[in-house]
């Protein structure tokens, strides 16, 4: 079987979950939310960058508004741990086979997005391409990563 890019990943991931979704090419490349909102024109907490955080050890997923912050104590604490820090670069690739800035919505890795985004109408976030963004509904996102809802944003 030939090798799958992330993007292609990302779509297959997105149809085995049968959600409704949108695949938005952009001539520009986003890698961050502030990218998003200048190339997209959405509001930066309508971006929901994928944050690769290493809990007692143990990579996860964190979604959140792109205008927020991640606490790491709250990230701790629903993924049932202790210490919590942010990934290093090496260690996103080893987890998700994507660069920092390049971090798909949906991972193999245990996943816990920020209730805020669950108010939203869609959020706009990593495909695996920084060239293309994934835009879907939060009750979507949340179906086709198996997450879990949590308060982990600063505030």
């Amino acid at each position: 079987m030939a090798h799958l890019t992330a993007l292609e990943l990302t779509i297959a991931k997105l149809e085995q979950a049968g959600v409704k979704y949108e695949i938005i090419p952009h001539g520009r490349a986003i890698h961050s939310a502030r990218d998003g909102e200048e190339i997209l024109g959405i509001k930066r907490g309508d971006a929901a960058p994928n944050l690769i955080a290493l809990v007692d050890g143990r990579p996860v997923s964190a979604i959140i508004p792109g205008d927020r912050w991640l606490d790491f104590k709250k990230l701790a604490t629903v993924a049932g741990g202790q210490e919590c820090r942010l990934a290093d670069p090496g260690t996103v690739v080893r987890a998700t086979g994507s660069t920092l800035g390049a971090v798909p919505l949906l991972t193999d890795l245990p996943t816990f997005i920020d209730e805020e985004l669950m108010e939203k109408l869609f959020v706009y976030g990593g495909s695996g391409d920084p060239f293309q963004t994934v835009k879907i509904a939060p009750a979507e996102l949340l179906r086709a990563t198996g997450g879990a809802v949590a308060s982990i944003c600063r505030g």
